[in-house]
C-alpha cells in the first residue's frame, strides 16, 4: 500500500495556503510525520493531526489518509489553528 501525501491532497493544501495573505501565515509551518496517527482520541478515533501553538507548527500524520480522515479537511483544520488568533482572513468556500 502506498503511504504518504497524495499529490492531489498536496495540491489542495498548497492552493489553500497560497490563498492566504503572507502575513496571516507568517511564522507558521507544516510537518508531515511518517506515522499512522498521534495516538488515541475519544470514541475510538485517532489523532491524525495537531497544532502546537508554542512553535506554530501544524503536525499531520502521513497515515491519516488511511484512517478514513479527509486529508484535505485535516490540513485546512490544522492550518486554521494558526490563522484563528489572527482572525484577519478566512477564504470563502
Amino acid at each position: 500500500a502506498r503511504r504518504g501525501i497524495d499529490p492531489e491532497v498536496a495540491d489542495a493544501a498548497i492552493t489553500f495556503i497560497r490563498s492566504m495573505p503572507e502575513d496571516v501565515l507568517e511564522g507558521g509551518a507544516l510537518s508531515f510525520r511518517n506515522v499512522d496517527s498521534f495516538g488515541a482520541a475519544d470514541a475510538g478515533r485517532t489523532v491524525s493531526g495537531f497544532y502546537n501553538s508554542a512553535d506554530s507548527l501544524a503536525n499531520i500524520a502521513k497515515g491519516a489518509r488511511d484512517n478514513s480522515i479527509d486529508p484535505n479537511r485535516l490540513i485546512i483544520h490544522e492550518v486554521s489553528h494558526h490563522i484563528e488568533p489572527r482572525q484577519r482572513f478566512l477564504p470563502c468556500s
